[in-house]
């Protein structure tokens, strides 16, 4: 799961999962929580190494009242040239967050919850590590999972060929986004 296409595939059918077994997601405080106001430019630049464009943000209503999740992709620009259409994102690198506001503890626990049963059952190509961000969180192999109250959320770097920093940029990114839930 070294792309974004596959990053985003597993974060959609770990809540499409959620939902199916009856749970729900709500809006925290009776208003979206939008992922790309989580983080800034600055912060996401600073802890990637260079600029970030702006963000390009994604919500997906449940269908069911005022609940949705939203997710924000941020990218870096790359010299001319080195774009590959074949890769996702065109090869690009990315920071990506995505919030789910639930209506109660449990929801977001059972979202962490959830990566530590994929680690076992190895849907997930690592068993995840326990972290230090908010009220829990994990380090999956590509992201950090995390929750603070009823808001999980996951966010993962993306560079290319992969960098041992990853892990610590996700860790960072985390640690910004917990204060603002």
């Amino acid at each position: 799961m070294k792309n974004v296409g596959a990053k985003a595939a597993l974060a959609v059918a770990v809540t499409a999962a959620l939902c199916a077994t009856g749970s729900t997601y709500a809006v925290a405080a009776g208003k979206p929580v939008n992922a790309c106001e989580l983080l800034t430019l600055d912060e996401i630049s600073a802890v990637m190494g260079a600029k970030v464009g702006l963000g390009d943000l994604k919500e997906a209503p449940s269908g069911q009242d005022d609940a949705f999740a939203s997710t924000c992709v941020w990218r870096l620009a790359k010299p001319e040239g080195q774009e590959n259409a074949n890769l996702p994102l065109q090869g690009k690198s990315y920071a990506i967050l995505n919030v789910i506001s639930w209506p109660d503890t449990k929801g977001a626990a059972h979202y962490l919850q959830s990566f530590w049963e994929a680690g076992e059952a190895g849907t997930i190509p690592h068993k995840p590590i326990a972290v230090k961000v908010g009220d829990d969180a994990l380090f999956w192999g590509d992201g950090v999972a995390a929750r603070k109250g009823n808001v999980s959320f996951g966010v993962s770097v993306h560079l290319p060929g992969g960098n041992p920093q990853q892990q610590a940029m996700e860790v960072d990114l985390a640690k910004k986004v917990i204060p603002r839930l």
